[in-house]
């Protein structure tokens, strides 16, 4: 299952927005285009969620536990936010994690991270 909510005008994503066992089968996100800035870190409770792009919004963070009822995630876009840095154990439960894509960002500090493929490049 795929849901495509880009270019809206989201801007805080909540809790169990879209969790709670509303998706069961969603593999894939689209977020991207929004204005979003703020995620709560139990906003993707998506246990089969895959890839998850949250590109071209305002994010200046990403909570340490935002993906944690994610373990299946393989692909995240965080391009063209605002994030400056990513702390150790942000991709910490993403033992699938093949694609992270930080370019066009303000990344000054990365905790090392091994076998992620990461995008980044400056803006």
């Amino acid at each position: 299952m795929r849901v495509d909510l880009s270019g809206n005008h989201l801007h805080v994503l909540h809790a169990g927005v879209l969790g709670g066992g509303a998706f069961p089968s969603l593999r894939h996100l689209n977020l991207s285009g929004n204005a979003i800035h703020t995620v709560a870190p139990a906003a993707f409770a998506l246990p089969a969620l895959q890839t998850l792009d949250l590109s071209h919004n305002v994010l200046e963070e990403v909570d340490r536990d935002l993906f944690e009822s994610s373990p299946h995630l393989s692909e995240v876009d965080l391009s063209g936010n605002r994030i400056s840095r990513l702390d150790d154990g942000t991709l910490g439960t993403l033992t699938r994690l093949s694609l992270l894509d930080l370019s066009k960002n303000q990344v000054s500090f990365l905790i090392q991270y091994i076998h992620v493929y990461i995008y980044f490049s400056s803006v």
